[in-house]
């Protein structure tokens, strides 16, 4: 375990259970299989999203239309993911970062691409309703800010979406840099 804690927490937690493993990955694969189809979906857009995202995004792209808070709940309780912030802004992330890379590691490229289009998809529309207020701290907070929204257009295949929100990232950062100078 290399004194890493989350490792030794979920090391003794599979042998606690009667299912030794010897590393993380196994274990991880091990647990995945007491998901829900909700549950693992909500934590597969989770992890595909690559940093803390709002807890609303995540909602409306894994389209739960019951028992949504008991889905994060439960992998809240299972250390699945962590939260942050406070409930109107709250953002959701990975408990860990092995957590991610594991998961993310063990996707199928289509999958990648049809949960990086359903983040995608919430992103954009949030993008363009938002687009006439002041975004600075919203963006900030929930994921909004137009190189995060391109990112995900690009990994969904969406590039005529991703194209103008590429450009609109590297004016801003150019406005940026120019306030810095």
């Amino acid at each position: 375990s290399k004194g890493n804690p989350f490792l030794l927490i979920q090391l003794a937690s599979s042998v606690d259970k009667g299912e030794p493993h010897n590393d993380l990955d196994s274990i991880l694969r091990s647990r995945l299989q007491s998901l829900s189809a909700n549950e693992r979906r909500f934590l597969d857009l989770v992890v595909i999203a690559g940093r803390p995202i709002s807890r609303e995004i995540i909602m409306e792209a894994a389209q739960i239309s019951t028992n949504e808070h008991e889905v994060e709940s439960n992998l809240r309780t299972g250390n699945w993911i962590k939260s942050s912030g406070p409930r109107t802004w709250q953002t959701i992330e990975p408990y860990h970062d092995r957590i991610r890379e594991s998961l993310v590691s063990d996707l199928r490229q289509d999958k990648k691409q049809e949960l990086h289009q359903s983040l995608a998809k919430v992103l954009f529309d949030y993008h363009i309703l938002d687009k006439n207020e002041d975004r600075d701290q919203k963006e900030k907070i929930i994921g909004l800010h137009p190189a995060f929204i391109a990112h995900q257009c690009t990994s969904a295949g969406m590039i005529e979406e991703a194209i103008p929100l590429w450009r609109e990232a590297c004016l801003e950062s150019l406005q940026r840099s120019a306030y810095s100078e």
